[in-house]
């Protein structure tokens, strides 16, 4: 699946709440794919090809490879 429709999923999911709190770093990876950075326990998704009006979505884990917070910047 291309990256672009891979973040879109990504951001309809967190959206809608189909993914949250307590998913497993493995789930997220094979679902949605690497992140474009991670940095301390911290997933950045975007579009890839646009960087500076694409969306965000930053998924923070815990130790145990566990989402504990998620946040969404969008563009205008």
């Amino acid at each position: 699946m291309c990256k672009f429709l891979k973040f879109d999923l990504l951001f309809k999911d967190v959206e809608s709440d189909k993914i949250g709190k307590g998913a497993r770093k493995e789930y997220i990876i094979s679902r949605y794919g690497e992140p474009v950075l991670e940095d301390g326990g911290v997933f950045l998704y975007r579009k890839s090809a646009i960087f500076f009006n694409s969306p965000k979505v930053y998924l923070e884990f815990d130790d145990k490879d566990i989402l504990i917070n998620i946040r969404i910047e969008k563009k205008q």
